[in-house]
């Protein structure tokens, strides 16, 4: 009633952790479903349902507090399929299955959908970048080019929790 998208998210949010407990009962460390096929049953149950719109409640990447619960929901999604500690971080535990953070899966697909857009010909949409500014007009590839320098920056991230779980090796 008031527009917003925090029911949406805090719903979606809700179905999904139903969802892993349910996987959940699946897995166990010395038997159940190897890492591999519970990443498939996560990547073809949880991530479309999370992700469902994206590029309609894109803006959510503005507040940190809103993309909370779909972190959770993502770090919950990796420890399960990998067979961690609940005290492993998130982070890493993301880097290890190969997943981006919440924030970053969002803009992805924020720039898949431009991408496409631009791809059926409709050269003359404007597009909007939270990121950036608040409503700042701004091109695809300006756009292309912010998710470029993110996703670099992340990859050093990535490569820092590689490392720290080398060490444990």
């Amino acid at each position: 009633s008031q527009l917003r998208w925090e029911h949406h998210i805090r719903e979606c949010c809700r179905v999904c952790m139903d969802h892993l407990r349910v996987i959940r009962r699946l897995c166990a460390t010395y038997w159940g479903l190897r890492p591999g096929v519970v990443s498939v049953l996560i990547r073809g149950a949880i991530f479309p349902k999370l992700f469902y719109g994206v590029s309609a409640w894109c803006g959510v990447v503005r507040f940190q507090a809103r993309l909370l619960p779909i972190d959770r929901v993502l770090r919950q999604a990796a420890i399960l399929t990998l067979g961690l500690l609940r005290t492993t971080s998130g982070p890493k535990a993301l880097a290890v299955c190969g997943w981006l953070p919440a924030d970053m899966e969002i803009r992805h697909a924020l720039g898949r959908f431009i991408l496409r857009q631009e791809t059926y010909g409709r050269h003359d949409l404007l597009h909007t970048d939270y990121a950036l500014g608040l409503n700042q007009q701004i091109s695809a590839l300006d756009i292309a080019r912010h998710e470029l320098s993110a996703f670099r920056r992340s990859r050093e991230l990535v490569s820092r929790g590689w490392d720290h779980l080398d060490t444990f090796q």
